[in-house]
């Protein structure tokens, strides 16, 4: 008997974790669904506006047109 009993705790406590670590997922997919953070960590800030890029774009009044041009990635790694 005290053998079931701990096989049936070990398996509460199982399904336990595994209802939290669901639910800490759903709750980390809600919050990237609510709340939209970009993060530029490259060393230089490559990916980021310069104040005074930010300064001359809040001086504009019209709709800017932006054109990238790039390599495809995925080659550049092979």
């Amino acid at each position: 008997m005290a053998k079931m009993v701990k096989k049936v705790g070990y398996l509460i406590r199982k399904w336990f974790a595994l209802a939290l670590l669901l639910l800490l997922i759903g709750v980390c997919a809600w919050l990237t669904q609510k709340y939209h953070r970009v993060f530029d960590w490259t060393r230089d800030s490559r990916n980021s506006l310069s104040e005074t890029s930010h300064r001359v774009l809040q001086q504009v009044d019209k709709t800017l047109l932006v054109t990238v041009l790039a390599r495809n990635a995925a080659n550049e790694r092979q």
